[in-house]
């Protein structure tokens, strides 16, 4: 029997207002219909290559898929010769013949989405290969800022759920001198008591985001209260991001942001047995996002 492989993957929120699951559905299925790739760096391209329902008489149940990233060729570019050690001549660029349709050093990144809980799971790692939520977040952003589809859709946050650990480690710097904390308008359903206290207002205002900065007084530390660290927590998961600048006990400077560490999870699996996509499906199915 083969050996146990793991599975690591991250989540990634999508929120549009208003909030409908059927909405998420179709903004997804026009995106990957658009077939569009999107440059993530330098000459590396990625792409929703793939994507079906997870129960075609129930489309709300999620949409399974799979990110492409492929190298996307400047024919333009020279060419080098790497026996003769020298550019490539007219001569031998003219028994070139890339087909137009055709890209090299495919990889391919299984994904999960529940309309329900907007939540977007990304396989992190599939075998040598692996691909960072912010490169998917990217790619997902300019996709969703595509004028058509803003058209139809509104605005889209896409933003990276953040490891709590790290979120504790930012707010637990020893001296905290400057906080910022940049929040988008979370869904009401989602929010608990405090959350929905703290940014009924922005209704109020009819505004989208809030951004905080607090800067302590001098050589002194911010004293966090609970309406800060709520906000912190709704940042952090997925609703936008924090960042804390500082000094430790020995006065080194610090600088923490959630975007540095994504949060993510692990899953073993026997191959034997299972199929990473199984895999991904049963260990995202009981967490948070999935209804």
């Amino acid at each position: 029997m083969a050996r146990d492989r793991t599975l690591r993957f991250s989540r990634i929120n999508i929120v549009t207002h208003p909030h409908k699951p059927s909405g998420y559905v179709k903004l997804l299925r026009a995106v990957f219909h658009s077939g569009r790739s999107v440059a993530i760096r330098g000459d590396q391209h990625l792409m929703i290559g793939e994507m079906r329902y997870l129960n075609s008489d129930d489309p709300l149940q999620g949409l399974f898929g799979r990110l492409y990233r492929f190298v996307q060729i400047d024919k333009d570019a020279p060419w080098f010769n790497v026996e003769k050690n020298d550019v490539a001549t007219e001569e031998e660029l003219a028994q070139i013949n890339i087909p137009e349709n055709l890209r090299p050093n495919c990889e391919m990144f299984n994904f999960v989405f529940y309309p329900r809980g907007h939540a977007f799971y990304l396989e992190n790692k599939s075998g040598k290969h692996s691909l960072s939520p912010g490169f998917a977040t990217k790619m997902l952003r300019a996709l969703f800022a595509d004028p058509e589809v803003v058209k139809e859709f509104g605005e889209v946050e896409v933003n990276v759920f953040a490891d709590k650990e790290h979120l504790d480690k930012i707010l637990r710097i020893h001296e905290l001198r400057r906080l910022i904390i940049e929040v988008s308008k979370p869904n009401a359903d989602e929010l608990g008591k405090a959350q929905a206290k703290v940014y009924g207002r922005l209704g109020a205002l009819n505004a989208r985001k809030l951004k905080m900065e607090i800067v302590a007084e001098n050589k002194e530390s911010i004293a966090l209260d609970e309406d800060l660290k709520t906000a912190a927590k709704v940042a952090a998961a997925g609703n936008g991001k924090v960042i804390g600048y500082g000094y430790t006990q020995n006065g080194q400077r610090v600088e923490e942001s959630t975007l540095a560490k994504p949060w993510e999870d692990s899953v073993t699996y026997n191959p034997d047995l299972q199929t990473s996509v199984d895999a991904l499906l049963t260990a995202t199915s009981n967490l948070p996002g999935h209804d």
